[in-house]
């Protein structure tokens, strides 16, 4: 190995004792409140009691098994508001009277925020003042890392 892997792996293997130190000032701090407060143990249990519940139910197979059915419901959850959201994505994008009604309750393309300049939806809807017909903007922005100096493009498409 090259000296510079070595001086950078013997950089990161001292042990962090700043994390550990918490933990324990942490832990002390929550049994001196639990042993010298006036919280009955319901609302803040001891670090013992905790840990005496915790070593209960994984012995018994509880914890195991509820974790598993937080985790289907959390699944399940995700798969039902994936389904949604992929009909009504659907619908918007094949009726043009449903985007258009629901099309005040997404944000406007283009807009950055900056309320010193005119975004895309303060101009959406208006008219072209030399066609006097309705305009729509799509407006391109600068990708990921890409630096935007304000000059975002945009296009009109006559509605």
């Amino acid at each position: 190995m090259k000296p510079d892997v070595l001086r950078t792996l013997s950089k990161n293997t001292k042990p962090n004792w700043l994390g550990l130190v918490s933990l324990l000032v942490g832990l002390i701090a929550w049994y001196l409140l639990t042993r010298y407060g006036s919280l009955p143990n319901f609302i803040l249990p001891s670090p013992i009691s905790v840990w005496n519940r915790f070593v209960k139910a994984v012995m018994d197979g509880s914890l195991i098994y509820n974790t598993a059915v937080t985790l289907a419901e959390i699944l399940l959850g995700l798969l039902a508001g994936v389904l949604f959201a992929t009909i009504v994505g659907y619908f918007i994008a094949k009726s043009r009277s449903l985007e258009k009604i629901l099309a005040v309750y997404r944000r406007q393309p283009g807009h950055t925020g900056d309320r010193n300049r005119a975004s895309a939806g303060d101009l959406a809807g208006k008219r072209d003042p030399l066609q006097g017909r309705h305009l729509r903007l799509d407006c391109v922005l600068p990708g990921p890392g890409q630096y935007n100096r304000g000059d975002t493009s945009c296009t009109s498409i006559p509605i």
